[in-house]
C-alpha cells in the first residue's frame, strides 16, 4: 500500500469502503492504535494497489476538503452559539 499525504484513519478507512471490505472499515474506525490502523488497512480483501493509487489523491483530496467544511461548519456554530449567548446574559 502506497502511503500518501493525511493517511490516517479515515484515509485507512476508505482503502476498506473503495474495495467494498466493510467489515475492515469498522474495524479500522474502531481502532484506536495508528499502527494496527494500518495493519487492518494492509488486510483488505480484493485490494489491488494499481487500482488504489489511480484514486487514492482523489481520495485524499475529497476528505481534506470535507475536513476543511466541518471545521468551517462547526467554526460558525460555535461564533452562532457564543452570540446567543452573549445576548440572552444581557437580556437576564
Amino acid at each position: 500500500m502506497k502511503a500518501t499525504v493525511g493517511d490516517n484513519r479515515s484515509c485507512l478507512c476508505a482503502v476498506a469502503v473503495f474495495f467494498k471490505d466493510y467489515d475492515m472499515a469498522e474495524k479500522i474506525l474502531r481502532e484506536k492504535d495508528p499502527r494496527y490502523q494500518k495493519s487492518l488497512a494492509k488486510s483488505v480483501k480484493d485490494f489491488d494497489e494499481t487500482e488504489w493509487n489511480k484514486v487514492s489523491q482523489s481520495v485524499v483530496e475529497q476528505g481534506s476538503l470535507e475536513k476543511v467544511i466541518y471545521i468551517y461548519i462547526l467554526h460558525i456554530c460555535c461564533v452562532s452559539v457564543s452570540l446567543f449567548l452573549l445576548h440572552y446574559i444581557r437580556v437576564i
